[in-house]
């Protein structure tokens, strides 16, 4: 089974009215509770703080069970 995960684009979320982020926040919520799964696009997040995030993540995940 080959489904795609679902694209959540943020770019237009800051300039948009409140019925419409509504709508965004919904339709994520829906995503998660459905698939548990999401990519979101155009969010705004530097690469620094994503970069940052992915490598305290991996060392995380890396230690021994019982240290986690």
């Amino acid at each position: 089974m080959s489904e795609k995960l679902p694209i959540i684009d943020l770019s237009s979320f800051q300039n948009s009215t409140a019925d419409e982020r509504a709508k965004i926040a919904k339709n994520v919520d829906e995503i998660c509770r459905s698939i548990g799964f999401l990519i979101i696009e155009n969010h705004g997040v530097p690469q620094d703080i994503k970069s940052d995030a992915w490598h305290a993540a991996k060392s995380f995940f890396e230690q021994a069970s019982d240290v986690k």
